[in-house]
């Protein structure tokens, strides 16, 4: 009769432990569901409720088979009757008041967490109804099952219109994307893989094209099963009709730039050529290869030393603007070029530097021209340096600015005492010269002749040297006037005419004296005829 009892009890005490056990082991199966309040009482008393029952039926079967391998069988019985009848309904009423409490908890728990779902799933309506990008779904099939409200304001599309369908469809619009982007895009579709930032566009209702740019997440159930996407859409219509505008805006630009007489450049942030209009590369013996990514002293080959390209690189370093800084280059014919080269610092936002733009003008036949002016005046130096004459030029305000070395040996005087002053300055300052070839009244006429622009024809007057010697100069000169009519100056030439003026002199006092003789002669006649 007491190993049945005992069998009985065995297996109910085994059958509560399993019970127990198995209720623990689905208990812990729904830990995600309980994992807002997993930490909370409740969670807590479930577990202890559960414990102590499972703990009470394992010591009541240590008892009935292990004791009595201690003890008399009587013994053994007897403590197991104490254990049920002085424990049992304690510790069953504990475990089942534990464990109605903490469902009771866990309830109350759940329903906040219920409610607060309910709130953030509200919430977060409210932000997508709000926000500027929408978000969508797809299934396992990769069929679209939602679309946030905004979708259907941007598109124009119902919501009919679009649930049930896939993203391949978009495939064979009026998208320009090329078929490869299409296929690698459906082929992370397939794959199950995150995408970002993926661009197409459609044709709407209206029949405007509409630019989107999505994003999405495949989204595993717990078991890892494949249940489909999750992601955000972005409208960059207006966006992209910018990036067009601005493309066709600097195509315009590089069109100017390669039609326009000069040259246009940018470098970037370290001074490297980044950018040169076609124009420079039709009209050089340059390429491309040549001067991109490469600074200007470098491509140029430029002595750092010299005076010139030393400042050039100190300004450009220091990221100030620079204007007509003059460099040859190689011609496509195999002739010199020369560019005047200027430019201006770029800066960013937020004051960084991000490099130069600017301008090089073709000035290579005016350096061919100055070097030919230059030319035409070194021989008419050499030429007015070899002259027994000496040339001089005056300014618009009859100031001398011009006087050749040849005046110094001519009148004894360096040809800075001229330079700055005008005529009427010389006649101030000029010693009286007795027997000067020119009177006050020659003089009074040459300042006015210079006063109303008109030619200068050998006008005569005489200076005293430092010796003492006095000399005879001869003036000629021509009036200057520019495209405009505009008087410009003089440009005149210097005779010393000291021998001829000394022979004169000579010529009249012989002519003085013979006439003189004459009338002497004449007198001496007259009396003679007069005493007969």
């Amino acid at each position: 009769m007491i190993w049945e009892s005992k069998a009985a009890m065995s297996v109910i005490d085994v059958a509560v432990i399993g019970a127990v056990g198995y209720s623990l082991l689905k208990f812990r199966g729904y830990r995600k569901v309980f994992s807002p309040v997993k930490k909370r009482a409740g969670f807590g008393l479930v577990i202890a409720g559960l414990s102590s029952i499972a703990l009470f039926h394992f010591s009541d079967l240590l008892t009935m088979h292990l004791f009595p391998l201690f003890m008399p069988m009587h013994e053994a019985m007897t403590f197991m009757e104490r254990l049920h009848l002085e424990y049992e309904w304690i510790v069953t009423l504990v475990g089942i008041g534990g464990i109605a409490l903490g469902f009771a908890i866990i309830s109350r728990d759940l329903a906040r967490v219920t409610q607060e779902t309910r709130e953030n799933e509200v919430r977060f309506q409210d932000m997508v109804e709000a926000t500027a990008d929408w978000f969508w779904e797809m299934d396992a099939n990769l069929k679209f099952t939602y679309h946030s409200d905004r979708y259907f304001d941007v598109t124009g599309f119902r919501p009919e219109d679009k649930i049930g369908t896939s993203r391949t469809r978009y495939s064979d619009s009026n998208d320009s994307a090329d078929a490869n982007k299409w296929s690698d895009h459906f082929e992370d579709l397939k794959a199950y893989r995150a995408f970002k930032d993926f661009e197409y566009s459609f044709e709407t209702p209206d029949g405007s094209v509409c630019h989107v740019r999505v994003s999405g997440l495949p989204i595993f159930d717990a078991d890892g099963a494949f249940r489909g996407y999750r992601g955000t859409g972005t409208d960059i219509t207006e966006q992209k009709r910018a990036e067009k505008a601005l493309q066709k805006s600097e195509q315009r630009l590089r069109d100017i730039a390669n039609a326009a007489s000069d040259y246009f450049w940018e470098t970037d942030e370290e001074l490297r050529f980044s950018y040169v209009s076609e124009r420079f590369f039709e009209v050089t013996a340059l390429r491309s290869v040549d001067i991109l990514g490469k600074t200007r002293w470098d491509f140029h080959q430029a002595n750092t030393e010299d005076g010139l390209w030393r400042e050039h690189r100190q300004t450009m370093e220091a990221h100030k603007p620079f204007r007509d800084f003059v460099i040859p280059y190689p011609g496509a014919d195999g002739s010199t070029l020369y560019a005047s080269v200027s430019g201006v610092p770029v800066f960013g936002e937020k004051g960084a530097f991000m490099g130069y733009r600017g301008t090089s003008s073709d000035i290579t036949e005016r350096m061919r021209a100055e070097e030919k002016l230059r030319e035409s005046e070194s021989r008419f130096h050499d030429f007015a340096d070899a002259a027994s004459d000496w040339f001089w030029a005056m300014d618009g305000n009859l100031r001398f600015n011009y006087i050749s070395e040849r005046f110094s040996e001519a009148v004894g005087l360096p040809p800075r005492y001229l330079l700055g002053k005008t005529r009427r300055d010389l006649l101030r300052l000029r010693d009286p010269v007795i027997g000067d070839v020119a009177t006050e009244e020659d003089w009074q006429r040459h300042i006015e002749d210079l006063d109303a622009h008109k030619p200068i024809r050998d006008f005569r007057h005489s200076r005293v040297l430092s010796d003492g010697r006095v000399i005879h100069l001869a003036i000629n000169a021509k009036p200057i006037f520019d495209a405009d009519g505009e008087f410009t100056g003089y440009r005149g030439t210097g005779t010393n005419i000291t021998e001829q003026v000394n022979r004169e002199i000579i010529l009249t006092d012989q002519e003085e004296q013979l006439r003189e003789a004459q009338a002497l002669t004449r007198a001496a006649e007259g009396a003679r005829s007069k005493s007969m």
